[in-house]
Order: C-alpha cells, then structure tokens, then sequence
C-alpha cells in the first residue's frame, strides 16, 4: 500500500475511535457543579485546565501503518450557562510518521485530513479553519456544527515532534460563542519545553 492510502487508513481509524470515546462519554450523567482545575500530565508533558472532575481512558488503535494507543483526558460539564457540556484532549504518538522539515510530509495537510475525518465521523459542518502555530509548531483551529447544526464543537489539533493532541469543547449551538471554549483551548501548556 502506498503512504497517502495507510496515512488515510490511520486517520479515518483513529477518528473513529474519537468519536467511539465522545459517544460513550455523552451516555454519562453530567456533573452538576463546575470547577476549574489544572490537569498536568508527566508523558508527554503538557498541563490543561478543564472543568469538572477530570477522567483518563486508553484506547489501543491497530492500523495498517502499526498499533496506536490513544490516551483521552476529559471531563463533563453541566449544561449551564455557557452551553459546554464536554471538554475532551485526545493525543498519541505518531512515530510512524515523519514530520521532520527535509520530509516530503506537510503537518498543516495531516491535521487539514485528520479534521476532515472528524468532520465525517460526526456528519458536521465545517464552519472555519486556520492555520497557526503554537510555541513553533504546527496548529490547526476550527469550529464546527453538527447533528443537524444543533449541537458545535470547536477545538484545535496540534502537532508536537511525534506528538499529535486533538483538543474539543462540545456545546450546545445557541450557546457556543462563549469564553470558556477558548479558556479550555487556550489553557494548554507544554511543560519542560517539550
């Protein structure tokens, strides 16, 4: 198999399992406080705030291009008044990968597919995206509606070295311009220069 068909094998399996997490997670009660608190994680070091009590899942993820194990680090949030009812951190290793500058590999492109797919897994709209960085590496930022555009998500997906970390908030639609989106997504921090 050639390099796009295993690329594109792994991202529509590895959003599938995203999304198998975000389904299991919506059958969850929700929380009816919400607290703010810093979740640091030591491998790979990166600290986020999240509302509510934080959780942690695995999930092992078999492709062609080799065996992936996607940590998740969430929490669930009360429906309140900003609308947020899940804050979500996927990230794995992509050692498989070469995202070195000489390679032929563009990042903007793998996080540009990897959105594409999610977009596809949850039947969404894309309402934008952009490029940006994020302390020198690849990021990719959009916003997107999706269950017949009642429901929004928005997040980015950022590419560390080997690292991939796909962050979501998912909101009601009628309430998700709201700042505790960006608080979440612009709260996560590398630590130790990672």
């Amino acid at each position: 198999m050639n390099r796009s068909i295993l690329f594109g094998l792994f991202v529509v399996k590895l959003s599938v399992v995203m999304l198998m997490a975000f389904l299991f997670l919506m059958g969850k009660p929700v929380f009816a406080q919400v607290k703010w608190q810093t979740f640091d994680s030591k491998e790979p070091s990166f600290s986020v705030s999240m509302p509510g009590t934080v959780r942690l899942m695995e999930k092992g993820v078999s492709t062609p291009t080799g065996e992936f194990l996607v940590h998740t680090v969430y929490a669930e949030s009360s429906v309140d008044s900003t609308g947020n009812f899940l804050y979500l951190v996927n990230y794995f290793e992509a050692d498989d990968i070469d995202f070195t500058p000489d390679s032929s590999f563009n990042a903007y492109i793998f996080l540009e597919d990897f959105l594409e797919n999610i977009k596809a897994q949850v039947d969404g709209t894309i309402l934008y995206s952009h490029r940006d960085q994020f302390d020198q590496n690849p990021v990719l930022e959009y916003r997107l509606n999706y269950r017949d555009d009642l429901l929004a998500m928005k997040g980015r997906i950022i590419q560390v070295g080997q690292t991939i970390y796909s962050l979501q908030v998912f909101s009601d639609k009628k309430n998700s311009l709201n700042r505790n989106m960006d608080s979440f997504l612009h709260s996560f921090r590398l630590i130790n220069g990672e």
